[in-house]
């Protein structure tokens, strides 16, 4: 299977990306501190959006059949670099916050299931990601 995603300088350090099969466009650049114009997210804020994308996309289809319980499935990423070039993510902390009558060995299934087999930009990094849960505001551990 093949995807593809064209892309078009705008200028200084600013691409445009359409998806060829949604046509859906992204705007990405470098900050004002590294040379561009700050005319969307940084390609590095991207791929932490598409491990979150991905990563809700599964948990949403996993946690079906108790969708009708959560009233809230935020996921927010940090992700940290490395110092030397290529500045590659070697850590990326995933904070999943549920509000629900949802029990947390679902949510962390579904955590597992995505992270470990279905989510595909996951699949496609190369850095140690850990999720922790937060259930009805409070933190949950393993």
């Amino acid at each position: 299977m093949s995807i593809k995603v064209n892309g078009e300088w705008q200028g200084n350090m600013s691409y445009k990306t359409v998806a060829q099969r949604s046509g859906h466009e992204i705007t990405m650049d470098a900050s004002v501190e590294a040379g561009g114009d700050n005319a969307g997210p940084s390609p590095m804020e991207v791929m932490l959006s598409s491990l979150i994308g991905c990563m809700g996309i599964d948990m949403s289809l996993i946690l079906k059949p108790h969708r009708d319980k959560i009233s809230k499935m935020d996921i927010n990423a940090e992700g940290f670099r490395v110092e030397e070039k290529p500045q590659r993510y070697d850590k990326i902390e995933l904070m999943v916050d549920v509000e629900g009558d949802v029990l947390a060995k679902h949510v962390f299934r579904a955590i597992d299931l995505s992270m470990d087999k279905y989510c595909s930009a996951r699949a496609s990094m190369n850095a140690e990601v850990e999720a922790k849960l937060i259930l009805n505001g409070e933190a949950v551990e393993r």
